[in-house]
């Protein structure tokens, strides 16, 4: 119906709304930029997952035993007795499995300590101990390192693991077929 005040059509579909209005906005309801924000969020969360998620993901098939051992630098003796053998490690960070302890050797912890006559020495940490832990993991070799799971490890990597009793930083120092 045709307003006879304004001489304009009322009522109905309005044809003539533009995509994007004066005020910036998309068929009048959300603002170009806001969308921009929201469209580059969501690119940069999806890019995360396929970036992270499959980074070498393997098969049962094409895994085989894998033995590493690792070092756990500075720890108490509370903890150093209670990783036991055929205890199953788990990633802390991404919650995977890791390995099976195979077997530890504990020694005590040794660090640089300049005295007050300015002598370096070498010495014992009292009630600090370092161990180096034997791991049965499966995983692959690839060209890009070690897979364990979906991720690749090397020696020297850091990684946090953890039991159903414990967690622990620990660097790799050894890695076997």
């Amino acid at each position: 119906m045709i307003n006879k005040y304004t001489n304009r059509y009322e009522g109905g579909c309005n044809f003539n709304m533009a995509i994007i209005n004066k005020k910036g906005k998309i068929l009048g309801l959300i603002n170009i930029v806001d969308l921009f924000i929201v469209v580059a969020i969501i690119v940069i969360i999806v890019g995360g997952i396929l970036k992270f998620g499959k980074l070498g993901k393997i098969s049962e098939e094409g895994t085989q035993e894998i033995k590493l051992s690792i070092l756990v630098e500075g720890v108490s003796e509370g903890l150093a007795n209670a990783i036991g053998n055929d205890d199953l490690l788990r990633d802390s960070v991404r919650g995977t499995d890791f390995g099976r302890v195979q077997g530890k050797a504990i020694t005590p912890h040794k660090e640089i300590v300049i005295g007050k006559d300015g002598k370096v020495e070498f010495l014992e940490i009292p009630d600090s101990y370092d161990l180096v832990i034997d791991i049965i993991a499966r995983g692959a070799f690839t060209d890009n390192g070690v897979l364990l799971s979906n991720y690749s490890v090397f020696i020297g990597s850091e990684i946090r693991l953890k039991s159903s009793l414990y967690v622990f930083n620990s660097e790799i120092i050894n890695i076997m077929e």
